[in-house]
């Protein structure tokens, strides 16, 4: 008989599967990602339904089955509500991209529990940045300038004289750089 694993996580991502069911991607903090079947979650009078929204900070309880997690009770933690929409759909999709499934890891776990949900762009960009530090994949500050334009460079070397992030260009440099570190293969 397997036995019951009681963990917290964020959701990170959810997919219907058959009338009621959802498969969720949740990052945990002791088993890293995994995608977990949550049974009859969407039916209508689900005690679950409300608690595993994207991005929703969770209490998990979940048990072994053929080759998956399998869900048994969720409660969601009211940390991560008062974001706005964008930002959560952001900040899954880049920890969806950066962690690897199984694998858990505390400092990007506990990045991501000290950043807290962002509710500007200046916080989700720290987000970023905070978990690509704790990966260990964050470049060195002279090479920076690969990937970042040069007010964004200042930023990230603490220089915080000017507005960077009320710049429309500028965001999006920013978030240019964060896709090219990622896709120069900095992340495993």
């Amino acid at each position: 008989m397997s036995k019951y694993y009681g963990t917290t996580g964020v959701v990170l991502a959810h997919t219907e599967a058959g009338e009621a069911d959802s498969r969720v991607t949740v990052f945990t903090k002791d088993l890293g990602r995994v995608d977990v079947f949550a049974k009859s979650v969407r039916a209508p009078q689900s005690k679950l339904r409300g608690h595993l929204s994207l991005f929703a900070s969770v209490r998990l309880m979940l048990i072994g089955g053929r080759g998956e997690w399998r869900l048994l009770d969720a409660e969601a933690e009211p940390i991560f509500h008062e974001s706005p929409v964008q930002y959560k759909a952001d900040v899954a999709r880049f920890l969806a991209t950066i962690t690897p499934y199984g694998a858990a890891d505390e400092a990007l776990w506990g990045a991501l529990r000290e950043s807290g949900m962002p509710t500007t762009f200046e916080r989700l960009a720290s987000l970023k940045v905070a978990a690509l530090k704790a990966l260990g994949v964050f470049p060195e500050s002279r090479e920076l300038k690969n990937f970042f334009s040069e007010r964004a460079v200042a930023y990230l070397r603490g220089d915080t004289s000017y507005p960077l992030f009320k710049d429309r260009h500028e965001i999006a440099l920013f978030q240019k750089g964060i896709k090219k570190l990622l896709e120069a293969g900095h992340v495993v």
